[in-house]
């Protein structure tokens, strides 16, 4: 019986190596973590095709997310710089 897991572990271990390196050939851009995850969804049926995209729309979504950030922080720093240039002495008004 430990035999049998045993060569069950080194099975899976090498199936999850293997698809990491197609996933990382593919640039992807998955981890392992969300590749096994995925995969997982796919044995309990989920469809694959069904996956792809929710996982394209969470990076469109995430993308989005990132660029509101970003110009919302720049937005903030260019505040900040007029409020600095209005408190400097010597400067007009």
């Amino acid at each position: 019986m430990t035999n049998v897991v045993f060569v069950f572990t080194c099975f899976v271990h090498f199936a999850c190596t293997v698809l990491m390196e197609v996933s990382s050939i593919l640039n992807t851009g998955l981890d392992r973590d969300t590749l096994g995850i995925l995969v997982s969804l796919c044995e309990y049926g989920v469809n694959p095709e069904a996956l792809a995209a929710v996982v394209q729309e969470l990076r469109r979504e995430a993308a989005a997310l990132q660029a509101d950030a970003e110009a919302a922080a720049n937005t903030e720093n260019t505040d900040e710089k007029e409020v600095m240039k209005e408190n400097m002495p010597g400067t007009a008004r």
